[in-house]
């Protein structure tokens, strides 16, 4: 019996520290370089520093509901205009998502663009593909209406796992987007990990 015991005390071992190995894989998933993805879009015609740096700006600090901060950039080419916030993916960070600022910025839209938690320059320790992102999201909004006023028009752009937290937001935290495009979430999250 106490053979059998050990044997099975062993197993629950073996298959928590491979539960905690695999959690860790995910929630702490190596990230992209800041300068890296910034570089790799200037490659790519994306991101135009000239166009860019011309743009009316201001860079933010916002408080997370967890404590850390998130940075962010509020772009307002137009005064009193409508506000697109852009939602990057996993490992990326606010660069990633100027090539969806800019189609938004051609026809009226100002822009939000920020690094999600552990991305970029905001604050965060782990990666929760959209669980606590959301409430990070919640706090970009709650910032874009305390500047622009409740009667602002917006709407939330998300690319993968941007896609994803935007989703959670509008599903279980709130929805006060005027609209929301989801480009390329994942479905089933159990098929995205095994993925």
């Amino acid at each position: 019996m106490k053979k059998k015991l050990a044997v099975l005390g062993g197993a629950v071992s073996t298959l928590g520290l491979l539960g905690l190995y695999i959690t860790n894989r995910f929630m702490y998933l190596p990230k992209k370089d800041e300068k890296d993805i910034y570089e790799r879009e200037i490659q790519a015609n994306r991101l135009v520093e000239r166009e860019y740096n011309t743009l009316p700006k201001e860079e933010v600090t916002i408080t997370s509901p967890f404590g850390y901060s998130i940075n962010a950039v509020f772009i307002t080419p137009y005064p009193e205009g409508k506000f697109m916030i852009f939602c990057h993916g996993v490992t990326e960070n606010r660069w990633n998502s100027v090539k969806y600022m800019n189609l938004f910025l051609k026809r009226g839209f100002n822009a939000v663009i920020y690094d999600h938690r552990r991305h970029g320059e905001s604050g965060g320790k782990s990666t929760s593909y959209g669980y606590y992102e959301k409430q990070d999201l919640k706090a970009v909004v709650d910032e874009l209406i305390r500047r622009e006023g409740e009667d602002i028009q917006f709407g939330i752009h998300g690319e993968s796992m941007g896609a994803a937290t935007l989703l959670l937001y509008a599903g279980s935290i709130e929805d006060r987007a005027d609209f929301y495009i989801a480009d390329c979430p994942y479905s089933d999250f159990g098929q995205q990990l095994t993925y």
